[in-house]
């Protein structure tokens, strides 16, 4: 027992602080490398839920103008200050605009008589990660042109933007 208590083997206060040291710097640059995957993984996340938000709305976009019917500028019968460019929807056959709503994204404004109804474009589990579309466009009467800017939003930052051209199909 007593040759227990004389054995000088072990470590040091020195080797032991020393050993503690390096273990916390290779704990801290680990932990930052994982905050910067996570942070890379989410603005690639972001970007690919845009492109997919993008590619739903310019398709539903484009299908409303292909088959758009009488293009004409309507004045707003809720609010005459207001004027929308309008179209008779292939879809719904009812004269129709599009809406941005900063809450909704993109509506379909169907306007029959003195009678106004909305409709959101794309559902709210399109809307992912609290990005929102929007649409300006207007319609060239001479080239029988729509041409419309699309932009994808999350709160005041644009992710994405991009032009679109569509000429309705003539009956």
């Amino acid at each position: 027992m007593l040759n227990r208590l004389k054995n000088k083997k072990g470590f040091t206060l020195s080797e032991t602080m020393a050993a503690l040291l390096i273990l916390s710097l290779v704990i801290v640059l680990t932990g930052g490398g994982v905050i910067v995957v996570k942070n890379a993984y989410q603005r690639i996340t972001l970007k690919a839920n845009a492109q997919v938000l993008m590619s739903t709305t310019i398709t539903k976009v484009n299908d409303e103008f292909k088959y758009a019917k009488d293009v004409t500028t309507t004045v707003d019968p809720a609010d005459s200050s207001k004027a929308y460019i309008t179209f008779v929807s292939g879809n719904s056959n009812l004269k129709t605009a599009f809406k941005n709503d900063t809450s909704k994204g993109i509506e379909l404004y169907y306007i029959y008589g003195d009678n106004v109804k909305t409709t959101q474009l794309l559902s709210d589990k399109t809307m992912t990660d609290g990005m929102i579309p929007s649409i300006t466009y207007d319609y060239s009467t001479s080239d029988k042109l729509f041409t419309a800017t699309i932009t994808i939003k999350k709160g005041d930052s644009t992710i994405s933007t991009q032009e679109l051209k569509v000429r309705p199909i003539e009956e």
